[in-house]
């Protein structure tokens, strides 16, 4: 009998020490001194429902306690009057989120690293700190995580937030795995880091048309960009970036049309600026088509910077060219800072680049402008009217061919990704308004 009470006794005491430990919400507090990112816990209910039930389901498995009245977390924002709401509850869990700029993080914490590669690949840092407070303000426990944001390979096209890297969605999923982190007791991380694919504007132009399309990545290494287009490979090479003089008088003048050399001759009326061509050659490697792009500008000092700067600016007018050998495959002219009203983008209005269905609409006034266009390129390839159409920091490139868009890429020195509309546009068509819509000059 003595035996079976006390095999009774053990039983109970190992059931009650694998009980749940209920814990209660204590101060959530957040705020971000880099951009809109921390708005997502105003935008309604479910930010804050969705980290509160991940938050539950994440202690309940990595230190078996059980968060209570879920419905009562709330983000609130830190600012300089803010104080910590008194709860009245214990245990209670209070959680701290910070989003800094790379060098808001590095002055913050004092770091050496300005020039290092952190500093050059690391977009934001997220912040974040875990306490269970006790009566009379015990720490019962205690947890910092640092995530380093990076960029990462996306599928998204449009025009990217500089100040937002995380959709809504992907905002939710880092939490989540940043509270696995924090509460698993078998690991001591102190900081990770963490690839995204941004967060675009919402516009009403490229969204709507590219919905669902599928997107096909470049890769580009040493000069070399390679894709796939409708099955098969794509090498297009990009050569260097130069420039040679055009010699308007003298016995070695350069050979101009009449018109041409007249738009120089009116160009250049400023002192100190001469006439040049900008070159640069290009090669579709699987088509073996050799390609010279020149476009016919001026140079001269840039009179609004206190330093030496060189200012070059782009003769007006269809002067423009793209050479296959000695033959001109293209002609056009090239348009700047050209606004385009019934084109818009949605400032406050967030999504991933891919479909429709990820808009999140921001809290606060709606904030909408005109698409202004970087550059503005319009002529003719072979004998069929083409435009390519470059924006959003020179990032955003639409591909119009015979009056039809065809493409919408992303990228700046090379394209990085893109979104055909038009797959009977042949490749020698695409890889020739790529080497003109990705030149050096437009970067």
């Amino acid at each position: 009998m003595l035996k079976l009470v006390t095999g009774f006794i053990i039983s109970l005491t190992c059931l009650l020490a694998q009980a749940q430990t209920t814990i209660y919400p204590g101060n959530f507090r957040c705020i971000s001194v880099k951009g809109p990112l921390m708005d997502y816990f105003n935008h309604n209910d479910y930010t804050n429902l969705t980290v509160a039930n991940d938050l539950d389901s994440v202690i309940r498995l990595k230190r078996n306690w059980e968060l209570t009245n879920l419905n009562a977390i709330r983000f609130l924002p830190i600012n300089k009057n803010s104080e910590s709401i008194p709860v009245l509850k214990y245990p209670h869990l209070n959680v701290g989120l910070i989003e800094y700029g790379t060098y808001d993080y590095i002055k913050q914490f004092n770091l050496d690293i300005r020039d290092t590669t952190f500093a050059r690949e690391v977009i934001s840092v997220l912040h974040l700190q875990v306490q269970l407070e006790g009566k009379n303000q015990s720490i019962l426990f205690e947890k910092e995580l640092d995530v380093f944001v990076k960029k990462g390979t996306s599928n998204g096209i449009g025009i990217p937030f500089n100040n937002l890297h995380f959709t809504r969605k992907g905002f939710l999923e880092t939490l989540k795995k940043s509270f696995a982190i924090l509460f698993d007791s078998t690991t001591t991380n102190e900081a990770i880091e963490l690839t995204v694919g941004g967060a675009f504007v919402g516009d009403n132009f490229i969204l709507a048309k590219t919905n669902g399309l599928p997107r096909s990545q470049v890769a580009t290494t040493k000069g070399i960009s390679k894709f796939k287009y409708n099955g098969q490979e794509q090498l297009i090479r990009w050569g260097e970036q130069l420039y040679k003089d055009v010699l308007l008088k003298g016995k070695n003048k350069t050979i101009l049309p009449d018109n041409l050399s007249n738009a120089f001759e009116a160009s250049i009326n400023k002192e100190g600026t001469k006439p040049i061509f900008l070159i640069q050659e290009g090669r579709d490697i699987v088509s073996n088509k050799n390609y010279l792009l020149q476009i016919a500008a001026h140079i001269g000092a840039d009179p609004n910077s206190y330093v030496a700067r060189p200012l070059v600016e782009i003769i007006p007018g269809n002067f423009q060219v793209l050479l296959n050998e000695k033959d001109s495959l293209a002609v056009f002219k090239i348009e700047i800072n050209k606004i385009d009203s019934t084109k818009k983008m949605f400032l406050s209005q967030v999504t991933n680049g891919v479909d429709t269905n990820s808009i999140v609409d921001l809290p606060g006034p709606k904030k909408e402008i005109s698409l202004v266009y970087d550059f503005w390129i319009k002529g003719n390839l072979k004998s069929q009217p083409f435009e390519i159409k470059v924006a959003g920091d020179r990032y955003l490139r639409e591909f119009y061919f015979n009056n039809e868009l065809i493409c919408v890429a992303n990228g700046n020195k090379a394209p990085e990704r893109f979104v055909v509309l038009d797959n009977s546009i042949s490749p020698e068509i695409l890889n020739a308004l790529f080497i003109i819509g990705f030149n050096s000059f437009f970067q």
